[in-house]
């Protein structure tokens, strides 16, 4: 009878072994995955940080990692995930996860790898000039850039680096307009999108845009029957008018109650208003021209004794400038000190000057011997 017991108690016990070696042998042996995987690409990196999860299909499993190196269970270093958690990668250098599991009465998981890259990517670029109020066009801006490449449009569109590389010469804007710029890496991981609007006027138009004169005559007079008129820069100005209409003229000045210089005499003549601007690099000649209807009319000659000519700015952006041919004196006017002798047609009835330069003072009409040389006080063209 015991002896029966004892068999029978034996075969319990053998019974529960093998129970339990059949359930160990259908157990799930640990196999820890890490997600997400390989975050590390020569053409195309992340930007951390990365949220990391391990998870193993064992539930019974107890998950071990370790930054760049090997887990050991409850060893300096090694974290037990089961506690800790999902956990967040960032720095700009790879990292390498490495993770494996324990089960209960089942052998150690195989390690599990993972390689991450975080490099940083770099600022958004900059922009010199950067817009400011009341800027004026054109404007020339550099975009600045500290990656391998920078990429920068001016259409609207967001830059990309399959198109739009900037060369690094200034961008000229002329109108109201957006840079967009972006600045990547060799890697090809790039800033966000920096803009910049500029919101810029037409451009001021800087240029000389009024003319005076200061005249004295010489021992000719320039009386009443004579109409004396400036031509500058698509302007005709009226020096001093007549009493008679000049035939064939059409003439700035009024025809009434005209003045006669009189030998000597020094005339300033009002500020005139041009009807364009006049660029500082680019001024004209300027002709003066003694008006008269023939000697049906009258034949009045007139000696030029001096003119002193002011271009000026009126915004005050340009400086003056002043122009003066001949001397201007208080008596002794003769034949021989002034600077110019107008007659009528067809001996020479206008002069040219130049108001910068090389000085230069010519007749611009008259005869043969007259025309195109430079001027004279003498009884020129007989």
């Amino acid at each position: 009878m015991l002896f029966q017991l004892t068999q029978n108690r034996i075969a319990v016990i053998a019974s529960l072994a093998a129970s339990l070696f059949i359930f160990a042998g259908c157990a799930q042996a640990p196999t820890p995955v890490i997600t997400p995987q390989n975050l590390t690409s020569a053409t195309q990196p992340y930007v951390c940080p990365n949220v990391v999860t391990i998870s193993d299909a064992n539930s019974n499993a107890v998950i071990y990692y370790k930054l760049n190196g090997t887990p050991v269970p409850n060893a300096s270093g090694t974290i037990d995930y089961s506690t800790s958690g999902p956990f967040a990668i960032n720095g700009s250098s790879n990292v390498t996860v490495t993770a494996m599991a324990t089960a209960p009465q089942l052998t150690q998981s195989n390690y599990a790898t993972a390689d991450f890259s975080c490099p940083t990517a770099p600022p958004p670029p900059t922009f010199t000039p950067m817009p400011v109020n009341g800027e004026v066009c054109p404007i020339n801006v550099t975009v600045n850039g500290t990656g391998a490449a920078t990429y920068a449009t001016t259409n609207g569109q967001t830059p990309s680096i399959t198109n739009n590389i900037y060369n690094g010469s200034p961008l000229t804007v002329r109108a109201q307009e957006t840079i967009s710029a972006i600045t990547c890496t060799a890697a090809q991981l790039c800033s966000a999108v920096a803009t910049a609007t500029y919101t810029c006027s037409a451009p001021v138009q800087h240029g000389y845009n009024t003319v005076g004169f200061t005249i004295q005559t010489g021992n000719d007079n320039a009386d009443q029957n004579l109409d004396i008129e400036a031509t500058f820069a698509g302007t005709s100005i009226c020096l001093k008018a007549t009493n008679n209409l000049p035939n064939g003229f059409s003439a700035p000045c009024a025809y009434s109650n005209a003045p006669t210089w009189n030998n000597g005499q020094q005339v300033t003549i009002p500020t005139t208003t041009l009807n364009s601007l006049v660029p500082a690099g680019a001024i004209p000649m300027m002709s003066i021209s003694a008006k008269q209807g023939g000697c049906s009319l009258s034949c009045s000659n007139w000696d030029l004794q001096a003119i002193t000519i002011n271009l000026t700015d009126s915004t005050g952006f340009l400086p003056p400038i002043t122009t003066t041919y001949g001397t201007f004196i208080g008596s002794g006017w003769n034949d021989n000190n002034c600077i110019a002798r107008l007659k009528a047609p067809s001996n020479a009835t206008t002069i040219t000057f130049s108001l910068t330069g090389t000085p230069s003072m010519t007749y611009a009409d008259g005869n043969s011997s007259e025309r195109g040389q430079a001027t004279t006080c003498k009884n020129n063209g007989g």
